[in-house]
């Protein structure tokens, strides 16, 4: 709104669109950056849930029975190591995307 009042020639004062633009540079090198740091935390976490999720996995396939063995396959017991523990690994990231992408739209609406 405040830039199309500049445009029509209702500025408050003479260099606002400059400083209207400059704030807004700020402001969305901020948001990048504490964004970036927010999805990094997100994997490490993420990272650290699959590291132990995957060891655990192992630690049991050590104490699994010979049958129970002959009944699963190598590539199937590895299916679960690798396929199951990343998906656990990804949910911080998504479970906070969802959120925040719905929060997003939402303050987009009431901008509007």
């Amino acid at each position: 709104m405040a830039f199309i009042k500049i445009v029509e020639g209702n500025a408050a004062f003479k260099y606002e669109g400059y400083a209207l633009t400059l704030a807004l540079f700020i402001v969305k090198t901020l948001e990048s950056l504490s964004e970036r740091q927010w999805y990094f935390k997100t994997r490490l976490i993420g990272l650290q849930v699959r590291s132990l999720v995957s060891a655990a996995i192992y630690q049991k396939q050590l104490r699994l029975s010979n049958s129970v063995k002959m009944a699963h396959s190598p590539g199937e017991m590895v299916n679960y190591v690798i396929v199951d523990a990343y998906r656990i690994g990804e949910f911080p990231y998504w479970f906070h995307q969802m959120w925040t992408t719905s929060l997003q739209l939402c303050l987009s609406l009431l901008i509007v």
